[in-house]
This record gives structure tokens, sequence and C-alpha cells, in this order.
């Protein structure tokens, strides 16, 4: 049986670049001024949770709707199988 290679699980690099400089950044940014720090980090927080309610409440049901629409201008019945 082949065993999977290391390599195949690692990280992008720059997604793990990012993500180790944020992690070394996270301690000194806390112990330097920790209610900017906070404040900072509720204002990231808060603009991710605008993104995935713009994913789920807008994109999502507008991709819903228009397939619901096209589906009567296709008679194929290998589709609706």
């Amino acid at each position: 049986m082949n065993q999977p290679r290391p390599e195949q699980f690692q990280a992008r690099p720059a997604l793990r670049t990012k993500r180790q400089a944020w992690l070394t950044r996270f301690p000194a940014a806390y112990a330097t001024d920790a209610a900017g720090f906070v404040a900072d980090e509720i204002a990231r927080a808060d603009r991710v949770s605008n993104e995935y309610r713009i994913a789920v409440f807008r994109i999502i049901p507008l991709t819903t709707a228009v397939c619901a629409l096209a589906i009567p201008c296709f008679e194929s019945p290998l589709w609706r199988a």
C-alpha cells in the first residue's frame, strides 16, 4: 500500500508564511498594547463575519435562484436524473 508523503499534506508556502508571521507577532502585539490589540482583533473578526454574511445571504441565494430559473430552459432528461 502506498503511504502518503509528508510533503503532500503541507500547506501552501504563501499561506503558511502569512500564518507564521501573524503567529509570531501575536504575543508581542498583545504585550505591547493589549486594548489596541483586542480592538484590532474584534475589527478583523467583524470584517470576516461580514464577508461570510455576504456570501451566505446574497451569493448563495442568488446562485440558487439563477439555477431555479434555468431549469425550465433545459429539457434534457440527463440532468434531471
